[in-house]
């Protein structure tokens, strides 16, 4: 089982990742 910590800390650095080239792309 992932603690519930882990898998928040994943879903963010996730949501980080893809935020970063979505903003790019708006910006374009």
């Amino acid at each position: 089982m992932i603690n519930i910590d882990t898998a928040y800390r994943i879903v963010e650095a996730l949501t980080k990742a893809t935020k970063l080239p979505i903003s790019v792309k708006t910006r374009l």
